[in-house]
C-alpha cells in the first residue's frame, strides 16, 4: 500500500526537493491511505493562482487513485478567501461531520493557508473532533505551530 520509495528523480533537479522527499513520501502515504479506507478528503485551498493550482493538481491526483463510482463524495475541494484556515470554516467542517453519516473524521488538506498562526485555533479545533491535517505552503512556516 505505500508509495514505492525508491530513488526515483524529480522531473525537475532540484536539492530543494531532495530534502523534501521524506516529507513529500509521508504525505503521498497518507493520502493514499485515507483512500483506501474510503476516508473523505477535503482540498482547502486559498483563493489566488497558487491556491486554485495547488488544490486543482491535488483534487485530480486524488480522484484519479478513488475506486469508486463516485469520487466526487470522497474528494472535494473548497476554496478559502483568506489567506488562513478561517475558525468559521472549521466550525461549519465540524458541523457537517457530526450532522453527517460518517463515522471517521476527514483528511483535511491545506493548501497555501495553514502554516501560520491564524490557522492553529482552526486547525486544533477539528484535531480534537479526529480531524487529520496535511499542509502544503509555501509560505514562512511558523515554528511555534510545529
Amino acid at each position: 500500500m505505500n508509495i514505492n520509495t525508491d530513488n526515483k528523480p524529480f522531473l525537475i533537479k532540484s536539492d530543494n526537493l531532495e530534502k523534501l522527499r521524506p516529507n513529500i513520501i509521508k504525505v503521498a502515504n497518507l493520502i493514499k491511505k485515507a483512500v483506501s479506507e474510503k476516508r473523505q478528503v477535503i482540498i482547502r485551498h486559498h483563493d489566488d493562482c497558487d491556491g486554485y493550482t495547488a488544490g486543482l493538481v491535488l483534487e485530480k491526483a486524488i480522484k484519479s487513485i478513488i475506486n469508486d463510482h463516485k469520487p466526487q463524495y470522497l474528494c472535494t475541494r473548497q476554496l478559502s478567501r483568506s489567506p488562513y484556515f478561517d475558525y468559521i470554516d472549521a466550525l461549519r467542517e465540524a458541523n457537517n461531520f457530526m450532522s453527517g453519516y460518517k463515522r471517521v473524521a476527514p483528511l483535511i488538506i491545506l493548501t497555501d493557508l495553514g502554516s501560520n498562526s491564524q490557522s492553529m485555533k482552526s486547525i486544533q479545533r477539528l484535531s480534537d473532533f479526529g480531524f487529520d491535517f496535511i499542509i502544503v505552503d509555501h509560505h514562512r512556516f511558523d515554528i511555534e505551530n510545529k
